[in-house]
């Protein structure tokens, strides 16, 4: 009970975030070199792509950084059985907006569950609290943005942060 509580808490009282132009490569990377000492301890693949260093938004540095730490995290948990497995975190430009996708080999997403994933305290995961995709959602559309899942089963996963 002390873990939903805290959990909901959390979803419920995010500060407001600071705005100021980032470059979305040194997110990427800041995050990726974070994340590295986490992945080295499987075998799973984890590679970057930025179609130009001058890619930047208008966002808070440590919230954007959560919501892709958040993603990177759970698509390695995901691909924790699959041989291969790869994250790719991809920065470009889409019709002149921003983004940033997260793409895995895992596993996949249930068409059953496709649609309840972001809302708070559903999980699939048998130690999950449900609240992380629903934190980094509302991060998102806190920064006027969306974050958005298309899953192939058994193909691919791909989480899209617009800005």
């Amino acid at each position: 009970m002390i873990q939903f509580i805290d959990a909901y808490r959390e979803y419920t009282s995010l500060p407001q975030p600071k705005l100021k132009r980032i470059s979305l490569k040194a997110l990427v990377d800041k995050v990726a070199n974070l994340m590295r000492p986490y992945i080295k301890k499987t075998n799973i693949e984890l590679t970057t792509h930025c179609e130009s260093e001058f890619i930047t938004v208008q966002a808070d540095e440590e919230m954007m950084g959560q919501v892709l730490i958040n993603l990177v995290k759970n698509s390695v948990e995901a691909l924790a059985n699959t041989e291969n497995g790869r994250v790719e975190v991809i920065a470009r430009l889409v019709d002149s907006s921003p983004i940033i996708e997260i793409i895995d080999n895992g596993p996949g997403i249930i068409p059953e569950a496709i649609n309840r994933i972001f809302v708070p305290f559903f999980t699939t995961k048998k130690n999950g609290s449900g609240i992380g995709l629903a934190l980094s959602r509302q991060m998102m559309q806190m920064h006027n943005g969306s974050l958005s899942v298309e899953s192939k089963p058994g193909v691919k996963t791909v989480f899209t942060m617009r800005f």
